[in-house]
């Protein structure tokens, strides 16, 4: 999943219950859940935990071609 998958996820929430009551189930402000939704900032914590997600970093190998550089 994605950032901008996220944002879809917080827009969906927000069609259903609202954005002041989404921010409260998040514990942010309304202004905090305006910055996420317009890139401003990145959907973390508690943001996150109102979603039932979590964000992590991945690590991959690079591709042969990648390594020859």
């Amino acid at each position: 999943m994605e950032t901008h998958d996220v944002r879809r996820l917080i827009r969906a929430e927000i069609k259903q219950i609202g954005v002041t009551a989404f921010a409260k189930k998040a514990g942010v402000t309304r202004a905090q859940i305006y910055s996420v939704m317009n890139g401003q900032r990145e959907p973390r914590g508690t943001v996150l935990d109102a979603l039932g997600l979590e964000h992590f970093v991945a690590y991959r190998p690079k591709s042969e071609h990648d390594s020859q550089s």
